[in-house]
């Protein structure tokens, strides 16, 4: 395993490379003008020195390796220096619109977008694996075409409509919920306590129940599949109990596969996030990435998309390595 997760290291690296130039190419041969929100006032040779300023009058390629190295190597020593509290001078990836580094334009809005995206994995978790579990034990049973209902919903129903929907419903008619995520509001007492968690009611309930759908479905299929093994009908003339099949038997070997489509799921909820924080205004990473496209803002535009695809690289390494662990007939090296 150490060595196949060497090689899958060493694979990554060049596969992000290529990633890199892929998105940096994309984005910049886009039709974007940074100078297209200035003033019509403004001078065409006071346009031409802000692009100049801005760097896009150098070759392409140049552009390219500049922000490879203000992104792999000035960003990484920054946050050395600022770990060792020395004062780091390098250039740093700034944004086009607020002139602030990117990297500290991430760290401040990551918090918001962990939160949602957290709670509605761990929520999702939670009720998938018992909705899973019994739907397998008893097949077309009533938990069965409830939990079978519930997914069936999950998937069919897109999160901007159901969010608008609780909304209508929680925030419009019935005045329970904020329709809006204060990202200002800090938590110092139990009255701002209950506040976040009111907040973050609907947002993670629109991921969760896409989680809990997605899961729950996955880990019923696995557990039918596992419940007419051999090691199972052996557990079972050995006298063990039922729980003790189900949990300690049957649920270990079926969440290899759930395992899997958990890790290649977490990038996946990061992008729905983002149509989920421009529905409840959560100023998060996905509310960052759209006010950048919105306002050409090209080096936030292109840091944000590479993380996200760093995101999809490693959860697809961890996947692999997670399911060798955790199904003893599996090995890589």
């Amino acid at each position: 395993m150490f060595t196949y997760t060497l090689r899958r290291l060493a694979f990554s690296v060049p596969l992000l490379i290529a990633i890199s130039l892929v998105i940096f190419l994309l984005i910049d041969l886009a039709p974007n003008d940074p100078t297209a929100s200035l003033p019509l006032t403004i001078p065409d040779e006071v346009r031409d020195q802000i692009r100049t300023g801005l760097g896009l009058d150098a070759p392409t390629h140049v552009r390219y390796l500049l922000w490879c190295k203000q992104f792999f190597v000035n960003e990484p020593l920054n946050l050395l220096d600022g770990l060792i509290g020395r004062d780091g001078d390098r250039m740093r990836l700034l944004s086009w619109s607020t002139h602030a580094p990117v990297a500290d334009l991430i760290v401040q809005r990551l918090p918001q977008t962990l939160w949602v995206v957290g709670l509605s994995l761990v929520i999702g978790l939670l009720i998938a694996l018992p909705v899973g579990i019994l739907s397998a034990r008893r097949p077309y049973g009533w938990v069965d075409q409830l939990g079978t209902f519930a997914a069936m919903i999950g998937f069919s129903v897109p999160s901007f409509f159901l969010g608008v929907l609780l909304i209508l419903l929680f925030s419009v008619h019935l005045g329970w919920l904020p329709s809006i995520y204060d990202t200002t509001l800090r938590v110092t007492d139990w009255h701002s306590f209950t506040l976040q968690l009111r907040q973050m009611v609907m947002p993670v309930t629109v991921l969760a129940l896409f989680n809990a759908a997605q899961f729950s479905r996955y880990l019923r299929a696995s557990m039918l599949d596992t419940m007419h093994r051999d090691f199972i009908r052996t557990a079972r003339a050995k006298g063990m109990s039922e729980p003790r099949v189900l949990l300690g038997h049957a649920l270990r070997h079926a969440m290899g596969p759930v395992i899997t489509v958990l890790a290649l799921t977490i990038p996946q909820v990061f992008a729905g996030a983002i149509v989920t924080e421009q529905v409840f205004r959560v100023n998060g990473l996905g509310q960052l990435l759209i006010s950048a496209i919105h306002g050409g803002d090209v080096p936030l535009v292109q840091t944000l998309t590479f993380l996200f695809a760093v995101l999809i690289v490693a959860f697809n390494m961890l996947a692999d390595i997670a399911h060798g662990l955790l199904d003893p007939r599996l090995r890589y090296d």
